[in-house]
Order: structure tokens, then sequence, then C-alpha cells
């Protein structure tokens, strides 16, 4: 009963984390699809452009770097959209912005909700690991032991109202 409880612990953990990765490529997707519009200023151009470099290239480091990199980007994107006003002009400015920006808002959005969802998970399965019966049976086997996601996902307040 507990091991199998453990499996789907374990199972749904998992899940959670690669749908984390993927909510995370949809958004840095997002900010690509942005950049290349040409919309933005130079240099948030600029920014926007080296932190999805650094983002593409820690995916193939450690999660603890990936998740760093993407802080940086989130960072980045709050920096740059700080005030509600700035999705709205760049909405305004050309019908196909407008697409690309709500989808980044809706892309911060479930980053948020995913990290969430990941590091629920994360805590359940930590309790089972606790567990005395777990511990004395080693039903876990050699997992090792679950860690939470611990990464800056602040919906940036320029995106916040972008529907």
């Amino acid at each position: 009963l507990v091991a199998g409880r453990l499996d789907r612990v374990h199972i749904r953990r998992d899940q959670a984390l690669i749908s984390l990765r993927l909510q995370l490529a949809w958004r840095s997707s997002s900010v690509a699809r942005l950049v290349t519009l040409n919309v933005l200023d130079p240099v948030s151009t600029e920014i926007l452009a080296r932190e999805i470099a650094a983002t593409s290239k820690a995916a193939t480091n450690s999660d603890e770097q990936y998740f760093a990199a993407e802080s940086e980007l989130t960072h980045a994107l709050c920096h740059i959209f700080d005030d509600e006003s700035d999705a709205s002009e760049l909405m305004a400015s050309m019908p196909e912005v407008g697409d690309v920006v709500g989808e980044l808002a809706q892309a911060c959005r479930r980053v948020a909700l995913a990290r969430r969802f990941h590091n629920d998970a994360v805590g359940s399965a930590q309790l089972l690991h606790k567990r005395k019966i777990v511990r004395y049976l080693r039903l876990a086997g050699r997992t090792p032991w679950p860690v939470t996601v611990d990464m800056y996902d602040q919906i940036p307040v320029g995106l916040g109202h972008v529907e």
C-alpha cells in the first residue's frame, strides 16, 4: 500500500518536472518570437536575446544551473515589463505583436503554476520518504531525495493583466 503510494507520488513528481520544463521552453519560445519581431528597444532586445541563449546553453547542464538561468530570464522580463502600460503599448503597435505578448503573458502564468505543482508533488514525496516504514523497508530504493525547484517565477507586472 505504502510502496504503491510512493511510486505514484514519484510519478506525479516526474510528470510535474516534465511539465515545468515544457512550460519554461514555451516561455523561452515566446520571448524568442518577441525578440525577432524587433519591437522592443535595442537594449531590451539584447538583454532578452542574451538570456535566451543562456537558458538554451544551461538546458544541457544540471537542473540547478538551468533553473538559475531561467530565473535570470524572469528577472529580465520583470525589468523590461515593469509597468502595466508596457505590454499594452506593444500590443497596440501591431496585431501579431499582441498575439506574441498575450502568449508570453500566458506562458509566464503557466510557469508559476507548474513550479507550484512540482514543489507540491515534491513535498508529498518528502513526507512519504520520512515515514519510518519507508526508511526501514527501504521502499524508496536508491531514489534520490526529492528536491524542490527554487527559481524566481514572478509574473512581470506589465504582463500580469494581459489576456
